[in-house]
């Protein structure tokens, strides 16, 4: 077959693909009205950035939200990977956003310092920072750490985190006690259901995890402590203010 021939196939396969690409990252990213014939799988918002002009369709999207829509495209597609290794009694620490490196160095510094009272205690963290958890969805990152039957709480940096004036990391229940409830004798504790994740200091995730792990503290008692906070951030038990 001629190789020249299968060439051309080739590269108009990649434009086609590249054109699919930037289709759909105008309908995921800002702008104006999309189109009323755009299918809305791949955009549950209902954000466009085309517009027309002149019989011509111009996107009219920022090109910086273009690597955050790609990590996004990315993450419907890929298989996150089991994490392995991780000591029982080390919290469990994933960073999901990437826009601010610097930001990540500061959690990351307050979260390794020693805790405690007198700071008696070394961090021990299992801390998952790789490009593959970028953008991925909570309920996709739980899905994964709960094959760890171990574990408790999980802590995650997303963009709130990096955003945060006191890089607040989102610490989230893994397990859903309503799961096993029925229905039928339960429906008033499923209708009242506990929360779920709330936001706390890097300094206090080490007692968050060693308490929610040998079950001494409620996950709700900690939710309840941020939600107390001007901040509703949660900050240590043995301090009335820390800054990360």
């Amino acid at each position: 077959m001629d190789i020249t021939f299968l060439a051309r196939v080739h590269a108009s396969q990649a434009l086609e693909e590249l054109s699919e690409i930037l289709t759909e990252w105008s309908w995921w990213s800002e702008g104006a009205d999309r189109p009323a014939s755009s299918d809305d799988s791949d955009d549950p918002a209902g954000r466009c950035g085309w517009r027309s002009r002149r019989g011509e369709r111009r996107c009219q999207c920022s090109v910086r939200q273009l690597g955050p829509w790609l990590r996004a495209r990315e993450g419907r597609m890929r298989v996150l990977p089991e994490i392995v290794g991780r000591d029982e009694f080390a919290a469990l620490i994933i960073r999901t956003d990437y826009s601010d490196e610097a930001a990540w160095q500061a959690v990351v510094a307050a979260f390794m310092q020693p805790w405690g009272e007198n700071g008696e205690f070394e961090a021990c963290v299992h801390v998952i920072d790789d490009l593959v958890w970028a953008e991925v969805a909570l309920d996709d990152v739980l899905a994964v750490v709960r094959r760890d039957e171990d574990l408790s709480v999980v802590f995650v940096a997303d963009r709130v985190t990096m955003q945060s004036a006191h890089y607040a990391l989102l610490a989230c229940d893994v397990w859903d006690q309503e799961e096993d409830l029925d229905p039928m004798y339960s429906q008033e504790l499923i209708d009242a259901s506990p929360p779920r994740e709330f936001r706390t200091a890097p300094a206090a995730v080490h007692d968050v995890h060693a308490n929610l792990s040998i079950a001494n503290v409620d996950f709700e008692e900690f939710a309840e402590g941020a939600s107390a906070d001007p901040d509703g951030v949660l900050r240590p038990c043995w301090a009335t203010a820390v800054s990360p």
